[in-house]
């Protein structure tokens, strides 16, 4: 990705309406957490097991689930959905801009660059035991 692209979404973000995230009803609810083409997602919508991620940008625990995410997706390719869902935790400083960078992507660029700006900021971050 162009250095100067994570800055547009950047500028963009800023002006964005609330972000779109997680409500203390879907927290509570029971059963499958629904996945819809509006949620940024890699694999097949007919694999058999679909894993949700509620992350956080700046979580050091969230870069080794990224990692461990990587993994799964080469070793069982076409038989794991993964959809990500945004969940800036409020002790972060940088999580909710980083989310809303990335939400921002995903909706004026689409589904691969919002992965491009998730890696980016995954492979940035320190490790979970520096944080």
């Amino acid at each position: 990705m162009p250095s100067g692209t994570l800055q547009v979404y950047t500028a963009l973000a800023e002006n964005a309406a609330p972000l779109p995230g997680v409500t203390p009803a879907l927290l509570a609810a029971t059963g499958p957490v629904p996945v819809d083409a509006a949620d940024p997602q890699w694999g097949s919508r007919d694999a058999p097991v679909t894993i949700v991620e509620f992350g956080d940008f700046e979580c050091g625990y969230c870069r080794k689930a990224h990692k461990t995410m990587l993994r799964i997706k080469e070793t069982f390719g076409p038989d794991v959905r993964f959809s990500f869902r945004n969940n800036p935790l409020p002790f972060h400083r940088e999580a909710e801009p980083m989310a809303r960078i990335a939400l921002e992507a995903y909706q004026t660029k689409g589904n691969d660059a919002f992965w491009e700006v998730h890696h980016q900021f995954y492979d940035g971050l320190p490790s979970a035991e520096q944080t």
